[in-house]
């Protein structure tokens, strides 16, 4: 399943200037209408981070297995292609809304789980205001054969994904 893994990009600026990004991962075939819908394919952003780090803290609801060190290990292999770094911030357990339309935002950035349309394995929202990010979140999709890092299946692996992920969210 990996090699035929494709990724689409879509954005969409509110009337006060804040633009949202959504990455999606997904597999040929996906429904994409509801990021889609109202949106720009492929669009570049031009946002960078204030500062040249920040925190990602991890939701685990939802998990379909124990996934944290899997993901820690995506979120670490991103820092090292950038001038950019996260810091893992610990566990957020139901504290986020997670890549959720219409939500406020928090300022937070979390990953963590949430069901998806058919053939979406994971996507990365961001949120950005007069060129600056405000945060972004991850979101992978529990109901795939995911593989934990260091784990040989014919699964999808989580942790190239994760680092796919939160190449992404570095902007």
């Amino acid at each position: 399943e990996e090699g035929r893994q494709e990724h689409s990009t879509y954005s969409r600026t509110l009337g006060d200037g804040t633009v949202l990004t959504t990455e999606v991962v997904h597999l040929p075939g996906a429904d994409l209408t509801q990021f889609s819908e109202g949106s720009d394919r492929y669009t570049l952003l031009g946002a960078k981070w204030e500062s040249s780090a920040s925190t990602m803290s991890y939701d685990p609801l939802g998990e379909p297995f124990d996934a944290e060190d899997t993901i820690i290990a995506g979120l670490e292999a991103g820092n090292g292609h950038s001038k950019f770094e996260y810091t893992y911030g610990g566990k957020t357990p139901g504290a986020s809304s997670i890549c959720r339309v219409g939500d406020p935002v928090d300022g937070r950035n979390v990953f963590g789980w949430g069901e998806q349309p058919n053939n979406i394995l994971g996507l990365s929202c961001s949120t950005s205001r007069d060129g600056l990010f405000l945060e972004s979140d991850i979101l992978f999709d529990p109901d795939w054969a995911w593989s934990p890092i260091n784990q040989p299946t014919p699964n999808i692996d989580l942790f190239t994904v994760a680092g796919h992920e939160f190449g992404h969210s570095l902007g």
